[in-house]
């Protein structure tokens, strides 16, 4: 068991499992090692985790993505997973003026409802008389402040926020009543299901990418013993309102009006998929993550199950799958992901068996230095953007440097991907097209600019200066950052990509399309662009300009 920011074994973690003699728990040891001998064979679950300065991981009962099986004679060596830390933040929660608005409700929104219903973490405070409010919470989570006669604002809580303290100013509104949406999540048959997942969001397509709206639900919370659910202090409108719990069919409600408590969802039982993941060898891949991600359109993605499997076989059940196209994300410690396209057709209950096989992972070994060849950076963070390489108990992990700045990431598919390095004191820095896996050129030294005293850290990253998202054919321009190249270029919030040097985007992919996108800065890369409310495309150059944020 390891911290999932530098890898360091988690002393003294109590880790639960679940299975079919009842629950048996086993402890770490100081180096974060743990040894469990189920004493049945079959299906096992990793029910709960529990360690200091951690966030707990302990879904409802029986709903836990971690599952082992137990077969007699045979085992698993070497599983590593990975908790989250707790983070200590400061929100600070202001009016107009500045000063400080005592009373103001402060709500947390982690995503992560789910996995922590056996240990409930406070996530509702009230400022004091400073305005203030601690907290903990993970890293990227979202808060929320409301305060009578203001209106709601929200923040997410990352790195880049210096003395880890966030402010929100509320501005002046006439006050309007909370509203709330209420209802039941059944079965097929039309028995009350509990401990789902229910949460609130603005209509999908309402938003431009990077929009406020998008940053997290409006509203999360779980079905109780009947089935029933409610979602408060949602601004008057209307919502998308999604259910989901293991093993059945994710469903969306789309445009509910709010004031609703009649709200019916029903969660369908859904094919089940099983496969088998080897290695090059043909032998078992004992320990891995899946990740499902439904297709919509030709490059848009809806995330599904995710699971952390451990099974001496290799083997894997998924269930509760609708009809549609899905590409199947594995990756396993220390070998490249592989991703293959499974179809699951209307009206079939069972899918494959199908095989992926996971070739050796490729290793990148880099080093973090201080701007002006001032020397090395001890503890910085280096993490891959995007894929499967960020997951919350997941087999890939980030890196951190060691007293001589470097650091070493293993496990990469070979080809281009850009890098998130960051350090306390720092710019956070953006390394785009960095080539991994065989006669890949040594990566340069990664320089790391200091932030000033008093100054506030900043995400420093080369390319147009735009934050897209993936819609239809399309990329869709959210937000459009001042002194980039797409502003320079006029390109505005709803205009789309359809091409990169003459190459579709769906053809690149979302990944390999934002890396085309990037690359020197002072460069130019031609885009074929479909303006908001038209169907022609245009070709506009763009230069890629250097940006901080």
């Amino acid at each position: 068991m390891v911290s999932a920011t530098n890898g360091q074994g988690v002393p003294s973690a109590e880790l639960t499992f679940a299975g079919p003699s009842g629950s048996a728990s086993t402890r770490t040891d100081d180096a974060g090692g743990f040894r469990f001998v189920p004493d049945h064979e079959g299906l096992w679950q990793l029910a709960s985790i529990r360690a200091e300065g951690f966030l707990p991981f302990g879904p409802d009962w029986g709903q836990s993505p971690i599952r082992l099986t137990a077969r007699p004679g045979s085992g698993v060596d070497g599983l590593l997973l990975a908790l989250t830390p707790e983070e200590s933040w400061t929100v600070r929660v202001e009016g107009t003026d500045g000063k400080p608005l005592a009373g103001a409700q402060v709500r947390l929104l982690t995503g992560r409802s789910g996995e922590t219903v056996l240990f409930p973490t406070n996530d509702e405070f009230t400022t004091g008389s400073d305005g203030e409010v601690r907290l903990s919470a993970p890293e990227r989570s979202t808060v929320e402040a409301h305060h009578p006669g203001h209106a709601p604002a929200r923040a997410e809580l990352t790195s880049r926020l210096a003395g880890r303290r966030a402010v929100l100013r509320l501005e002046a509104e006439t006050p309007t009543a909370s509203e709330v949406l209420a209802g039941r999540v059944v079965d097929e048959s039309g028995t009350p299901i509990a401990g789902a997942g229910v949460k609130a969001q603005r209509p999908r397509g309402s938003s431009l990418p990077g929009a406020a709206d998008n940053s997290a639900p409006m509203a999360e919370t779980m079905t109780d013993a009947d089935g029933r659910f409610l979602l408060e202090r949602l601004a008057p409108g209307r919502y998308d309102v999604f259910a989901a719990i293991l093993g059945r069919v994710g469903t969306t409600v789309s445009n509910v009006e709010t004031g609703r408590r009649d709200l019916v969802i029903t969660l369908a039982r859904g094919a089940r998929l099983t496969g088998r993941v080897r290695d090059e060898r043909g032998a078992p891949v004992a320990s891995f993550q899946l990740e499902l991600q439904l297709h919509h359109g030709p490059l848009e993605r809806e995330l599904g199950s995710t699971l952390t499997v451990v099974d001496a076989e290799g083997r894997f059940t998924v269930e509760g799958l609708a009809p549609g196209t899905y590409t199947l994300r594995v990756a396993a410690y220390g070998l490249a992901p592989a991703a293959p396209t499974v179809a699951v057709p209307p009206n079939v209950a069972d899918v494959g068996p199908i095989e992926v096989t996971l070739s050796p992972g490729a290793r990148l070994e880099g080093q973090v230095v201080k701007s002006g060849g001032d020397g090395p950076i001890t503890g910085a963070r280096v993490q891959v953007e995007g894929g499967v390489y960020g997951a919350s108990l997941a087999t890939v992990f980030d890196a951190m440097t060691d007293t001589s700045g470097h650091f070493t990431l293993d496990g990469l598919a070979p080809g281009t991907l850009s890098l998130s390095v960051s350090a306390a004191g720092h710019d956070t820095r953006i390394v785009d097209r960095v080539t991994v896996g065989p006669g890949a050129p040594p990566l340069p030294p990664i320089e790391l600019n200091p932030v000033a005293d008093g100054g506030t850290e900043r995400t420093e990253m080369v390319g147009i200066g735009a934050v897209l998202g993936a819609r239809d054919d399309a990329l869709v321009m959210g937000q459009v950052l001042p002194g980039g190249g797409a502003a320079e270029a006029g390109l505005q919030p709803g205009d789309s990509i359809v091409s990169i040097d003459g190459t579709n985007v769906v053809e690149l992919g979302f990944p390999s399309a934002i890396q085309r996108i990037r690359g020197p800065e002072g460069s130019r890369v031609m885009l074929g662009i479909r303006r908001a409310g038209r169907t022609d495309v245009e070709v506009v150059p763009v230069t890629r300009r250097k940006i901080q944020v």
